[in-house]
């Protein structure tokens, strides 16, 4: 059996994702004990487990994507859109991280 590595390119918009799903944990483990249920309260651990290891990958996929486009490198992550059109990494690589040409 073969398997591919799947490589997902990294976007802020992942917390988007982690929050609701914070939110639908907490939910479910105030269900599980509102109704005293094992059952429930087993589904809301795997939830808050699941729930942290992707708040981990997505901070720490967060700092690096930071670090990398604040230093001009060639991260894949440091092309965002909005980093390129703010001028950010320009004003990084020559040290200078004020208020852009617009006075922004």
């Amino acid at each position: 059996m073969k398997f591919r590595k799947i490589s997902l390119p990294y976007s802020l918009a992942w917390w988007a994702f982690i929050f609701p799903l914070g939110a639908y944990t907490s939910a479910t483990l105030k269900i599980a004990s509102l109704l005293s249920s094992p059952t429930i309260k087993v589904f809301g651990v795997l939830l808050y487990g699941m729930l942290f290891v992707l708040w981990l990958i997505t901070g720490v996929r967060t700092v690096i994507h930071l670090t990398s486009s604040l230093n001009g490198g060639s991260h894949s992550s440091a092309r965002s859109p909005v980093i390129h059109r703010a001028g950010w990494r320009h004003r990084a690589r020559s040290g200078y991280l004020g208020r852009n040409k617009n006075g922004v």
